[in-house]
């Protein structure tokens, strides 16, 4: 495509030069001696319409390569764009990746977790209000971390949300597994030492009760 419009451009340098050649030989013949004006009136009118012949072809050679160049160019962009759209389609396998399932499971314990835990600290009595509302407040920030997972593992696997490759979106599925598993291990630490702490503090308070007693008071 680039040889046809240099090929058109160099045929219409070497038409201007024949053309200009021809007009100083009409003017140098025009005030020669023995040369008539008709002549070269005739020569010159023959010289540009060859030129105007050439120009019409180099134009046209010119204005089709251009349309060439804007075709491809259209169906690079429209290949191009199709690519893109089909990277917007979950396939099969990512909505069906076992982790997907795992995530929302690990995010459901962390729930299940808390709430049986939860009432056998108020429970107890172990606990002062304070104690009880930061341990309520480490809890519902593991649990707006895991419902901000759930919410980009919702992207990952929606068709037209994210441009991601199959690998790509498996990728970031995993990260969010390993993510939703240290939450749900915090959480567990945390039930369990509190759960531990209340265990002693009770047997603390019934030693103290049995000592009272032994005393007598």
């Amino acid at each position: 495509m680039k040889n046809y419009v240099k090929t058109g451009i160099i045929l219409l340098l070497l038409l201007a030069a024949l053309v200009t050649s021809a007009h100083a030989q009409f003017l140098g013949g025009f005030f020669s001696q023995g040369a008539t004006q008709n002549q070269y009136l005739e020569q010159q009118i023959a010289a540009l319409q060859v030129y105007d012949g050439y120009l019409q072809k180099g134009y046209s050679i010119a204005k089709e390569g251009t349309g060439a160049i804007s075709t491809i160019k259209n169906g690079d962009l429209n290949l191009h764009t199709g690519h893109i759209d089909s990277l917007k389609i979950v396939s099969s396998s990512v909505r069906n990746y076992s982790r997907v399932k795992g995530i929302t499971t690990l995010q459901q314990q962390i729930i299940t977790a808390h709430n049986n835990v939860y009432p056998q600290l108020t429970k107890s009595k172990q606990f002062t209000p304070a104690e009880l509302t930061n341990f309520n407040t480490i809890y519902q920030s593991v649990l707006q971390q895991s419902q901000t997972d759930l919410e980009e593992l919702q992207l990952v696997i929606t068709n037209g949300k994210l441009s991601l490759t199959d690998n790509e979106r498996i990728s970031r599925i995993d990260k969010l597994y390993k993510e939703m598993q240290n939450l749900y291990g915090k959480e567990q630490r945390l039930n369990n030492q509190a759960l531990a702490l209340a265990a002693q503090r009770s047997r603390k308070s019934k030693d103290n009760k049995t000592l009272k007693s032994l005393y007598g008071q």
